[in-house]
């Protein structure tokens, strides 16, 4: 006997465990695709590409491969094993223990830091997306009330005669003063609200509550769509990626190994954190949609199957933001190391620069690219909600 709402029968050839109050998953399989849309999100598109360059490049493969088999996925697999054994969330499931609860209520309040983080960045997702299908991407010519800025849509090298060293690309400019008004707030403070921006994160949380509306049963059906959809996406970007001059140059630059940068204990802290941020354990999501499974459902080949994927989409990610770097590094005669950038400027501002560039319907690619972003950004922020 576990709880009031929990009863478990026994035989001597079965056991099976039943919890009247839980949801459940329609088919086993949608548990693995929330898992897959909740566990791939930003870190595999913008810190997993930036943190493997800076820390050794192919070489940091290895100590996150490491990582990946003796911490991240054990985590993966026993949040999931606790998830399925009791059929509870991450704070009433350690009532099986009481003094570890305050385990539950710190991975709580951990995910209400991660929402503050992650809904804004899926509001500014999205007003990119819209902005997409502009019949002109606005970032990528200057505003007239930008100085010193270069057009992102220029094509040839960046020299003295047509840029200054002050000069800042429209797609930097774009992001730093259309979207997070990082001049205003330096000047005047924090101000009102952006009320396209207010609109935007309305809507994404529109969109996360309509998915949640009816628990496990609905966000199960729409985890086919944000699982799969986004890996359709990506495949487009890739081969579009492949076919651009210098993106070959970019993926190598990428892969490039740096085996001295092994020697270092801050190379296997990234790898440590970035295996934890990647795989999303530690914060309770698992825990959570592992508590709608049936008793007998094969978590394990689930955890091996997640935390692999969620490897290679990282690399296939990396893959397509060096190749793009890559292009803009040939075209515009800069170094790539330059034009690599941390976390929300690599998706915000290189990739938009690199876009305007492309001859053929960019806002197509803008489109897909936002899509995608936006699309794994919901996956993850349901699983945290839950």
């Amino acid at each position: 006997q576990m709880e009031s709402n929990t009863t478990i029968e026994t035989d001597s050839d079965t056991k099976t465990i039943t919890a009247s109050s839980r949801d459940k998953w329609g088919k086993d399989i949608e548990f693995m695709l929330s898992c897959i849309a909740y566990s791939v999100g930003f870190g595999n598109i913008w810190k997993f590409p930036y943190t493997a360059l800076k820390y050794g490049g192919g070489a940091f493969l290895l100590p996150y491969l490491i990582v990946l088999f003796v911490v991240g996925r054990p985590i993966y697999y026993l949040e999931m094993v606790l998830g399925q054994f009791s059929s509870r969330g991450v704070v009433k499931l350690y009532d099986l223990a009481p003094g570890m609860r305050g385990i539950g209520v710190a991975q709580t309040i951990a995910m209400f830091v991660v929402m503050t983080y992650y809904a804004p960045v899926l509001a500014i997702t999205f007003r990119y997306l819209v902005a997409s299908f502009s019949s002109t991407l606005p970032w990528s010519v200057c505003d007239a009330s930008w100085s010193n800025c270069t057009n992102s849509s220029f094509v040839g090298h960046l020299t003295a005669s047509n840029v200054t060293s002050s000069s800042q690309s429209s797609a930097e400019l774009y992001f730093n003063i259309d979207i997070t008004h990082k001049a205003k707030l330096a000047e005047h403070g924090l101000g009102m609200p952006d009320w396209r921006l207010s609109l935007c994160l309305l809507f994404a949380w529109l969109v996360v509550a309509t998915i949640l509306i009816r628990g496990a049963k609905s966000t199960g059906k729409a985890s086919y769509f944000l699982a799969i959809f986004p890996y359709v996406i990506m495949l487009l970007l890739l081969i579009q990626t492949l076919m651009l001059e210098g993106a070959w140059t970019g993926i190598w630059f990428f892969f490039k190994p740096q085996w001295k940068a092994l020697l270092t204990v801050q190379v296997w802290y990234e790898a440590v954190t970035q295996c934890f941020f990647s795989l999303s354990v530690c914060y309770g999501g698992i825990v959570a949609y592992s508590s709608f499974n049936n008793f007998r459902n094969n978590v394990y080949r689930d955890a091996v199957i997640i935390s692999w994927l969620d490897t290679f989409t990282s690399i296939i990610a990396g893959c397509i933001v060096f190749g793009v770097i890559g292009n803009l590094s040939a075209i515009n005669g800069q170094d790539i190391q330059e034009l690599a950038k941390d976390g929300p400027g690599l998706t915000f501002i290189t990739y938009p620069d690199a876009i305007a560039k492309f001859q053929v319907v960019p806002q197509l690619f803008a489109v897909l690219f936002f899509l995608m972003l936006f699309i794994v950004g919901v996956g993850s922020n349901l699983g945290v909600t839950t």
